[in-house]
């Protein structure tokens, strides 16, 4: 493998970020402005006269476009023969990165992040410039503000069919729509289909069309429809699948002619959800086909804190440039965002350990009052204990003495009291007054264990 270069043009080189399909990606510092950026250097054997072209093409396309939704680019040169484009620096994760490990995003969450995707590429359309690469891999999200970002116009133009001079499709197959594998001329109806098809899989987490050409993928796109969102995520609001299913129509003249359109109709949807207390996490059906990703153990050095995204704006969008980012905010929903670290196990946990202080709150007061009846009734059986010993005792010692009556005891007398004699009793009488004190105690006991059971 070749070794980083440590300078491409003025700029000092960091480190390797990744390798694309043309271009390599550097981590580097503008010494004149002090700050980090990303240059794009076409990677060695692409130096034909084509990929120099489309090389230049992202860089023209980008540096036209200003919008906050979209990577802004600093500066174009050459490094030994070689053209790079040195832009901006966004540290954080693509969409293919979130769908991958299935974070645990709400719905509202998911259509702002769609809603600023719209808005994006509405702006780039309106300059005539037509992405043709939308994907979860080109859309990022920023860790610190949380804003979305649009990458690598590489093969963007206007009025271009959807193949190279040398009869290549270009796009990513997963993702282009029919006229583009045709390759027909495509318009900016071509992103709609695109972003269609993103939604899809950012709300499904799983691919609308996925496989290769060796195994159909292209016959499904030419010829099928996916599987309905509704029938994957639970609970979907009834107002999203037609919004997407009118992304994705096969025909172009059927979807949504403007990406401001349907991000209207995005934030229509939102803004009920949020209305209605939207913060549900959808529960979404796993593909059959998909691998399960399992996040790290929990303080494992690669477990990460989530990153929320807030479902509301301070700002709501408003025309083809009114896009804001997605703030993070101090609601429960937005403290929800990702899926533990801990994967399966640590949401286990978390749920038991989240119902654990309400099943605890819950059964307090009923075994105080069971505490409370036990003690009572031990109380009551003291009482009668000491005044039947007391009673039985004056009646076979001194049967000639009348017994004085008792003085009233400081508790409630029990339920039954004994009578108290006040004639001297026969001996033969102190069998039933046994037999009645023991009845009495059964008594006592028996209601004392159904008020122990029935709680």
């Amino acid at each position: 493998m070749t070794e980083s270069p440590a300078i491409i043009g003025r700029y000092h080189v960091a480190r390797l970020i990744a390798h694309g399909g043309m271009g390599t990606l550097y981590l580097a510092r503008d010494p004149s402005m002090d700050r980090l950026i990303a240059i794009k250097l076409l990677r060695e054997g692409f130096e034909d006269d084509e990929m120099r072209e489309r090389f230049a093409r992202e860089a023209r396309a980008t540096g036209r476009l200003r919008h906050p939704n979209i990577v802004t680019v600093f500066d174009v040169g050459e490094h030994e023969n070689r053209p790079f484009i040195a832009m901006e620096y966004v540290p954080g994760e693509t969409l293919e990165q979130l769908i991958r490990r299935r974070a645990r995003v709400t719905i509202a969450e998911k259509l702002a992040i769609l809603e600023d995707l719209c808005a994006a590429l509405h702006h780039a359309h309106g300059a005539g410039i037509v992405h043709r690469d939308i994907k979860p891999a080109n859309v990022m999200l920023e860790d610190v503000s949380n804003t979305l970002k649009v990458l690598d116009f590489g093969i963007a133009h206007a009025g271009e069919s959807g193949l190279t001079n040398a009869g290549e499709m270009v796009g990513t197959l997963n993702y282009m729509s029919p006229e583009q594998i045709a390759g027909d001329n495509v318009d900016h109806r071509t992103d709609v289909y695109a972003v269609g098809v993103l939604a899809y899989e950012l709300l499904a987490y799983r691919k609308a069309f996925p496989g290769t050409i060796q195994d159909g993928a292209l016959f499904r796109i030419l010829h099928s429809v996916p599987e309905p969102l509704d029938t994957i995520v639970a609970d979907l609001d009834p107002g999203i699948a037609p919004i997407v299913e009118s992304a994705m129509a096969r025909e172009p003249a059927l979807r949504y002619q403007d990406m401001e359109r349907l991000r209207q109709d995005l934030a229509e949807v939102r803004s009920h959800l949020v209305e209605r207390g939207g913060g549900e996490f959808p529960s979404v059906s796993l593909d059959p086909e998909s691998e399960t990703i399992i996040g790290p153990a929990e303080g494992s050095p690669t477990a990460q804190s989530p990153t929320p995204r807030n479902a509301t704006r301070a700002h709501p969008l408003s025309g083809s440039r009114g896009s804001s980012a997605i703030r993070r905010g101090t609601s429960a929903s937005s403290a929800r965002a990702r899926l533990p670290s801990s994967g399966v196990r640590g949401a286990i946990k978390e749920m038991t350990d989240a119902e654990a202080p309400q099943a605890a709150g819950a059964g307090s007061p009923r075994r105080r009052k069971v505490l409370v009846t036990l003690v009572a009734t031990a109380a009551a059986l003291i009482l009668v204990l000491s005044v039947s010993y007391i009673g039985i005792g004056s009646w076979g010692s001194r049967p000639t003495l009348p017994v004085q009556t008792p003085v009233a005891p400081p508790q409630p007398a029990p339920p039954a009291a004994l009578p108290t004699p006040t004639t001297p009793r026969p001996q033969k009488d102190q069998g039933d007054d046994r037999r009645m004190l023991d009845e009495h105690l059964r008594s006592i006991r028996t209601t004392a264990r159904r008020q122990t059971a029935a709680g």
